[in-house]
């Protein structure tokens, strides 16, 4: 029972899929594609860069901010080797991991980092589909729910009732939670959700939230199709929260299906649709998967580069 579980997902995603596959002009996709220019698919390689590098330095800034002192290099290296496994439930745990392994930082020093990724990508995500939502009327419930579901988490964690959800929690059958440890968990959340370090963490993750607005656009636009700054706003944010909505293993196939539902409904051919999502889909995770492959084989291979000795200015 457990496994079938745990591979249910995957089975929905290669479902997803196979639809498709089987409904994709595949001719006129491939005709799409071999249209892609060179300068385009540079500008898409520096895009993803840009993309991943505000990510690696929005992480260094967080654990800068929890008083863990580590060169910027070493944390960006450790941040993307750990990338393929963030795909996975819970994944960007491990970057925690990573840091506890190579540097010595207490994972339960650096874990708020966790919690706090995700509420600051949901709310850049959700800010910047919302605008584009009112803008163009249509596509808001999605937006609406990942921002009220955000704005739930900065409200429970800066108001410190994070460890009061532990007495509901611990009322369940096999549930035992500390309300000690869940209650430093949320004192450490709250330096990153207060003051400066809040609106800098958030000037990065909309920032990161507006390349990928650009790199849908140019997915698009390379392609020969046509679509607005709010087009290519939904384009990229409806996606990442459908999957985050599906609890698929990196929204495979849910995230496609919205992309390609979407660039339908705005006019754009079947063709150019399922070519624009998969040039998006491999820009952002495509890249982002390669970056990290080779950042894991580096460290792999010269563990001494990043292995030394953490530095926490707290006790």
């Amino acid at each position: 029972m457990k496994t079938a579980r745990k591979l249910l997902p995957l089975v929905v995603s290669l479902i997803l899929l196979t639809i498709i596959a089987r409904l994709a002009p595949w001719p006129e996709v491939f005709r799409a594609l071999s249209q892609l220019h060179a300068s385009t698919i540079m500008i898409l390689l520096g895009l993803s860069t840009a993309f991943y590098a505000t990510k690696a330095i929005r992480f260094w800034y967080m654990l800068k901010v929890l008083k863990i002192s580590q060169p910027p290099d070493i944390v960006g290296l450790i941040y993307m080797a750990a990338q393929p496994v963030t795909l996975l439930p819970a994944g960007e745990l491990y970057r925690s991991k990573a840091m506890e392994t190579y540097r010595g930082v207490p994972m339960a020093k650096s874990v708020p980092t966790f919690t706090a990724q995700g509420i600051f990508e949901g709310i850049g995500l959700a800010a910047v589909a919302v605008i584009a939502t009112i803008a163009l009327g249509y596509q808001r419930l999605p937006a609406l729910i990942l921002l009220v579901l955000v704005a739930i988490g900065v409200w429970t964690i800066r108001k410190g009732y994070l460890a009061e959800i532990t007495r509901v929690l611990n009322a369940l059958p096999f549930v035992q939670i500390s309300r000690s440890k869940l209650r430093r968990f949320s004192e450490r959340n709250q330096e990153l959700l207060r003051g400066r370090p809040f609106w800098v963490i958030m000037a990065m993750s909309v920032a990161i939230e507006i390349i990928g607005v650009a790199i849908a656009w140019h997915s698009v636009a390379g392609l020969g199709g046509s679509i607005n700054l709010f087009h290519a706003a939904l384009l990229y944010t409806l996606p990442v929260i459908v999957s985050f909505l599906s609890f698929l293993p990196g929204g495979v196939g849910a995230s496609e299906q919205s992309a390609i539902g979407l660039l339908l409904l705005v006019g754009q051919s079947g063709a150019v649709a399922v070519a624009a999502t998969l040039v998006m889909r491999a820009s952002i995770t495509g890249l982002g998967l390669v970056f990290g492959v080779l950042a894991w084989l580096w460290v792999k291979f010269r563990p001494t580069a990043v292995q030394g000795t953490s530095v926490l200015s707290d006790g």
